[in-house]
């Protein structure tokens, strides 16, 4: 069918891609195709909006695009076509091959390739640990390389993923656990692709002996097994001692 006007951008098609479409800036956009799966679609043509949702075989709405690596799934979705945006509800998770992320509502900004999921928000982050399991327990690999299959966890209020970048800023309500840390602050930036968390404001961190460091801002560097605090620093841990009971009289 002929729904696609010259000028306008491509129909979100319900099992197929979007055509190419001339764009009203020619600058760096070559054709995006985006990718949507929905058992309904119900078009707005003056508002430019489409809402897709599960019918029949198709139990939920799923998003892909061409060259990105990402899928976005949920009960209802709308694509609005003049911000290039759309918006997700319902069962919902994004997820690219090393990160899922799960909440209550989120919005895929397509220019500016930002996801942002808020409500119940739960940031699970694998690293290598799903392709390298047999490596985890390997004695003979370098510390750091053992402990970089161990996954990240966030669990927070709002989450800003920027799914090129491999980028999260999560904040609200803050907790993470990363190997054998945990603690929470104010807010946190996931630097997935050199395996970093960057902590700021009222920074708390745990180890499983209960040790803990509080810090306005902390950096763990997965890659390198370090730990960075910066701008004071509170620290609580624990020393063995001699029991001494028998030496006395």
């Amino acid at each position: 069918g002929g729904e696609n006007a010259p000028g306008e951008p491509a129909q979100p098609a319900p099992e197929a891609g979007k055509k190419e479409s001339k764009g009203a800036a020619p600058d760096k956009k070559t054709k995006r195709e985006i990718e949507i799966e929905a058992g309904h679609l119900h078009y707005d043509t003056k508002r430019m909006l489409s809402i897709l949702t599960p019918g029949g075989k198709v139990k939920q709405v799923t998003i892909t695009e061409v060259g990105e690596d990402y899928e976005m799934v949920a009960d209802r979705v709308e694509y609005d076509e003049r911000n290039d945006s759309a918006k997700g509800t319902g069962n919902l998770h994004f997820s690219d091959p090393d990160t899922t992320i799960t909440g209550e509502l989120i919005v895929v900004d397509f220019n500016q390739k930002l996801a942002t999921v808020t409500g119940s928000v739960k940031l699970t982050s694998h690293g290598e640990e799903a392709k390298d399991e047999k490596d985890k327990e390997d004695e003979e690999l370098p510390l750091k390389e053992r402990y970089r299959k161990k996954k990240t966890v966030m669990d927070c209020d709002q989450l800003d993923y920027w799914y090129k970048e491999k980028r999260a800023e999560a904040q609200g309500n803050l907790r993470f656990h990363q190997g054998d840390r945990r603690g929470t602050a104010g807010k946190a930036i996931y630097f997935e692709k050199d395996d970093r968390l960057l902590l700021e404001g009222a920074v708390s961190v745990t180890n499983e002996k209960g040790e803990t460091a509080d810090a306005p801002q902390v950096t763990i560097d997965n890659k390198e097994d370090t730990m960075v605090a910066d701008q004071g620093v509170k620290i609580r841990f624990f020393v063995e001692e001699e029991e001494e009971a028998e030496g006395k009289a």
